[in-house]
């Protein structure tokens, strides 16, 4: 199975992408940042090491996922399919059906300069370089790994993600800890929010009032999330 390269993200799918971002993924905050080289970030980034095994695929062999140092690799007896590449610092990752096609995908929260790739919209004329947050989706397609959605800078970093039920339609809803950007890169989470794909997107159906949710992880809320969702809903 050829697996081995990023396939990079047409100037098409970018365009829409943006488009949808601007109900949520949207990174203009309103004023300029003083840009951060990436290998300052580096000097900042915490490792959240993670591995599994999954048959992401669907040729009845698990891969094997392991996120370290910043990097995520995807490998398949012992060989390596894909890695995310150096530039990008890859905060957590979760296999889940996000696009909601029953088909896995592999979720990304990555950090890195820039707010779009090799392709931008053609009414932004200066890309923004600082070092920002992003979610990537990714996918298996003609066996192999290819880009489904990449949002722009984040308004607000994703401190902690995961996928779940909490509404019982036996679709998975984006359950995240939303913060704030800071000078150490910390990610200072202050709300609770909800997320579900619609067509080509991710639209926001629930938003806690701001807390303190700095060093926890999405997990831990579960059970309040689907409590508080229900009773909004």
């Amino acid at each position: 199975m050829a697996k081995k390269r990023v396939v990079v993200l047409s100037g098409a799918v970018v365009i829409v992408s943006v488009l949808v971002s601007v109900s949520w993924f949207l990174g203009d905050t309103g004023h300029k940042d003083v840009i951060t080289p990436y290998s300052v970030f580096l000097t900042h980034a915490i490792s959240n090491n993670q591995s599994t095994e999954k048959d992401v695929s669907g040729d009845n062999i698990h891969e094997s996922y392991v996120l370290a140092d910043g990097r995520l690799t995807v490998s398949q007896n012992a060989e390596v399919l894909w890695q995310t590449p150096a530039e990008w610092w890859v905060d957590s990752f979760e296999l889940a059906d996000a696009t909601r096609d029953g088909k896995i995908d592999i979720a990304l929260s990555v950090w890195k300069s820039g707010s779009f790739g090799p392709s931008k919209p053609f009414w932004v004329t200066e890309d923004d370089n600082s070092v920002k947050n992003h979610f990537f989706v990714f996918g298996f397609k003609e066996q192999e790994i290819q880009p489904v959605w990449q949002s722009s800078n984040l308004a607000q970093p994703n401190c902690s993600f995961t996928f779940a039920d909490i509404n019982n339609d036996s679709l998975e809803e984006l359950l995240v800890i939303e913060g704030e950007y800071t000078a150490d890169f910390s990610c200072s989470g202050n709300h609770l929010a909800v997320w579900s794909w619609r067509e080509w997107g991710f639209y926001n159906d629930w938003r806690s009032n701001s807390g303190e949710y700095g060093g926890k992880t999405v997990n831990q809320y579960i059970d309040e999330i689907k409590k508080t969702y229900a009773e909004g809903n």
